[in-house]
């Protein structure tokens, strides 16, 4: 077992804790992978995302309406 999937394994139980990929073919790719080393039955697909998902919902902040060469 590598080093890498160890990790995975020892915080998949904490529902605080969710594993961020380049893309979510490779977050759906890892989670399959886990699951198959894993005692859980199910993993959450929450769990494992994508960046873009996760600056999407982490990343919150309002917006500037201001126009792109406006000074401060």
């Amino acid at each position: 077992m590598t080093e890498a999937l160890q990790v995975l394994l020892a915080h998949l139980a904490d529902p605080k804790v969710v594993y961020v990929f380049p893309s979510q073919i490779a977050a759906a790719q890892t989670r399959e992978h886990v699951l198959s080393h894993a005692d859980a039955p199910v993993i959450g697909g929450y769990k494992f995302i994508s960046w873009d998902r996760f600056k999407s919902t982490a990343l919150r902040y309002p917006l500037q309406k201001r126009a792109a060469d406006d000074h401060v």
